[in-house]
């Protein structure tokens, strides 16, 4: 008995020192990896700004942060959302703002700059006839 509990001691000590030394390196690697993942969104998405532009006037020009510009980068629909919202304020933009085709200059995406413009000069007249909502 004497020569197992020696042994017994030093088994669960390696056992001890292996278990901390794996959590101390588990939890190394979440650190460095979220560290990395923060500086390569901050390098990729970073910058963005939101421009809102009458008669050649900004009416606003807003950072956007490093987790929207990801999020609406990623998704188109979700940029449609960002932008209605950032302009909502100023005017009610009439038409899909992401249709290219038809109001090519209502939204510009300058990647090369980091913007988003929106020229509420292109926004097409709303409806003049009576309201579709029923009481």
């Amino acid at each position: 008995m004497n020569g197992l509990l020696p042994w017994l001691v030093a088994i669960t000590q390696n056992l001890l020192a292996s278990l901390l030394f794996s959590l101390f390196g588990v939890l190394l690697g979440i650190f460095v990896v979220d560290r990395f993942r923060q500086w390569r969104d901050q390098k990729r998405y970073g910058g963005w700004h939101v421009t809102v532009v009458r008669k050649g006037e900004a009416l606003v020009d807003r950072p956007v942060s490093v987790r929207k510009a990801k999020e609406v980068l990623d998704e188109s629909s979700e940029l449609s959302v960002f932008i209605k919202g950032v302009v909502s304020p100023y005017a009610r933009l009439n038409c899909d703002i992401l249709d290219k085709e038809k109001y090519p200059r209502l939204l510009i995406q300058d990647d090369a700059a980091r913007r988003f413009l929106v020229d509420l000069d292109e926004n097409p007249p709303g409806e003049t006839s009576g309201s579709n909502v029923v009481l």
